[in-house]
């Protein structure tokens, strides 16, 4: 027999918050790439100031970098990278990190851009434009430290839903 379920003084069951339709797809991590520098800007420059170093990750619903903040000269050693791994839940990591202003969240249908460039020296990074959860205009640009492994660069942008 099901089990008696008591509603209180009203004797109606509560509105639900889920939609009807079933619970929620969980937002699991599709592809991560720790230690990539951020630019403000469509183009990754040549030196490394003024750049923010982070983790970008790229979830079934969003896109993040995640960042303490800081000068990407200084904080070149992170440790949030070796706490990733593919298949995790997104709730499985602290996303304390999205509270500081270097940090983005961008719903996957708001980037407008994603694009691996491959630059003068031969360094690829990723361009990239949209809004970010807030309604704000992001343009910004990632490479790793050495710009030389396009075709993971390629991989995130395919996670993302967009061809490199």
């Amino acid at each position: 027999m099901g089990e008696v379920k008591d509603w209180g003084p009203g004797g109606s069951e509560p509105e639900q918050s889920e939609p009807k339709g079933g619970a929620e797809e969980e937002e699991e991590i599709r592809v991560f790439a720790p230690h990539l520098f951020r630019w403000k800007g469509p183009k990754a420059k040549f030196f490394l100031f003024g750049t923010v170093q982070g983790t970008l990750v790229i979830t079934n619903r969003r896109l993040l970098f995640l960042t303490a903040g800081g000068s990407g000269l200084t904080s070149q050693f992170t440790a949030l990278g070796q706490q990733l791994s593919g298949g995790m839940r997104l709730a499985d990591i602290d996303l304390s990190l999205l509270a500081t202003p270097e940090s983005i969240s961008m719903l996957h249908k708001e980037i407008t851009r994603f694009e691996v460039i491959r630059r003068w020296d031969f360094a690829s990074y990723v361009s990239l434009a949209g809004r970010d959860e807030a309604g704000e205009e992001v343009i910004v640009s990632f490479m790793p430290k050495l710009g030389l492994n396009a075709s993971h660069l390629r991989s995130l942008a395919a996670a993302a839903g967009f061809e490199a």
